[in-house]
């Protein structure tokens, strides 16, 4: 790094545990916890819009909702899922 030293911008590499006790990282936020899951928050922000609070639904958690959104009835629903298309 000293052959570079003012020149390259170049800093070390964390693996996860440095990152999550990284006292910058903390320092700026970089950590989210999402129920009982602490990760790494995303490194691009910009600074207009929080990141997401809340980790994403599980898959098909939003399926009916959004079909009813759509259009479709309950029992369009419960065909499409009889039928395994959903």
């Amino acid at each position: 790094l000293l052959h570079f030293a003012g020149s390259v911008p170049a800093a070390p590499v964390n693996d996860l545990k440095a990152a999550m006790d990284n006292p910058f990282v903390a320092e700026r936020g970089g950590t989210r916890s999402y129920g009982r899951a602490r990760m790494v928050a995303g490194p691009v922000r910009d600074g207009a819009s929080e990141p997401p609070s809340r980790a994403a639904p599980g898959l098909g958690a939003d399926t009916d909702a959004v079909l009813q959104e759509c259009g479709f009835s309950p029992a369009e629903i419960a065909a499409l899922r009889a039928d395994k298309v959903i």
